[in-house]
C-alpha cells in the first residue's frame, strides 16, 4: 500500500498487517517476523505493547555487574539501583527483540515513560527475559508510514533463518560490526572483546554466546583492534 492510502489503516497495526504493508514474503511466518525484527533492530520500526508489566527493574543506564563462574560462564547481577515497575496496561516500547519460536518474541529490556529498564528476578536480582505473544505487539501507523516513505533495506539472505543461504554467525557479526565499528556504540575505551560482550548482553536476549564464539566475533569485528581492556576480574556492563 502506498503512503497516500495508509490513512485508511487503523492507528495500531498488528505484525501480520505490518508484514502485508511491507510486502514481505508470505511463505513463512518465521521469515516475516525476522524481517520485521530486523527493521526494529535497525531502528526503523518501533514495536509496542500494552501487556501489563509488573516486576522489579533497573534502568539500563545504571549498568550491570559482570562476573564469571569457575566454568567461565558469564553471570550478570543488578548493581542495586532498582525499583518496582508497574505499567498498568500503559504502552511500553520493546527493546531489541528476537523470535523465540511458538509465536513468542523475547526481549531483555523495555522502555516505559521515556526510561529504559532491565527486568530483574528476585531475590537474586539477575536480569531476566520477557516473552510476548506476537498478537500482543503492535506498530503505530505513523511509524509504519515513515518507514515506507523513507524506504528500507530488506532482510539479507544470510540473515533469513528460512533461507538456503542462512549463516547465523555471519548475520550476528554484521550486526555487531554495524553497531560497534560504524555507529561506534558501546564505550570505545574498552577492548573489542568487552564491547562485544556488552553488546550481546543487551541485544541477544535469546541466550549468551559461548566464550569461543565471543572470541571469534571479536576478531572478525575488531580485526586490528585491541581485543581486551585492562580489566581482569570484575567488569561493569552498561
Amino acid at each position: 500500500m502506498t503512503t497516500s492510502k495508509m490513512h485508511l489503516l487503523p492507528p495500531k497495526l498488528n505484525l501480520e498487517m505490518v508484514a502485508a504493508e511491507l510486502d514481505l514474503p508470505q511463505f513463512s511466518m518465521t521469515s516475516q517476523l525476522e524481517a520485521i525484527l530486523h527493521q526494529q533492530r535497525e531502528g526503523n520500526l518501533v514495536l509496542k505493547s500494552s501487556v501489563p508489566i509488573d516486576c522489579n527493574a533497573q534502568e539500563t543506564l545504571d549498568g550491570l555487574d559482570e562476573e564469571y563462574n569457575a566454568n567461565g560462564d558469564l553471570l550478570l547481577l543488578s548493581r542495586g539501583k532498582n525499583a518496582w515497575i508497574e505499567t498498568r496496561g500503559k504502552p511500553h516500547i520493546l527493546g531489541p527483540a528476537c523470535f523465540s519460536g511458538d509465536s513468542l518474541i523475547t526481549i531483555r529490556s523495555f522502555t516505559f515513560e521515556e526510561k529504559e529498564y532491565y527486568p530483574l528476578d528476585e531475590p537474586g536480582m539477575h536480569p531476566v527475559w520477557l516473552s510476548y505473544n506476537i498478537s500482543d505487539i503492535y506498530v503505530e501507523r505513523a511509524n509504519l508510514e515513515d518507514v515506507v516513505a523513507r524506504g528500507f533495506e530488506e532482510l539479507p539472505a544470510y540473515a533469513d533463518p528460512e533461507g538456503e543461504h542462512y549463516a547465523p554467525e555471519l548475520a550476528l557479526a554484521v550486526r555487531i560490526h554495524e553497531s560497534l565499528r560504524v555507529k561506534n556504540e558501546v564505550s570505545p575505551q574498552l577492548g573489542m572483546y568487552d564491547r562485544v560482550v556488552k553488546w550481546l548482553i543487551k541485544n541477544q536476549p535469546e541466550g549468551a554466546a559461548s566464550a569461543d564464539q565471543i572470541k571469534r566475533l571479536s576478531y572478525v569485528v575488531g580485526y586490528g583492534k585491541r581485543l581486551h581492556s585492562h580489566k581482569i576480574s570484575k567488569k561493569t556492563i552498561g
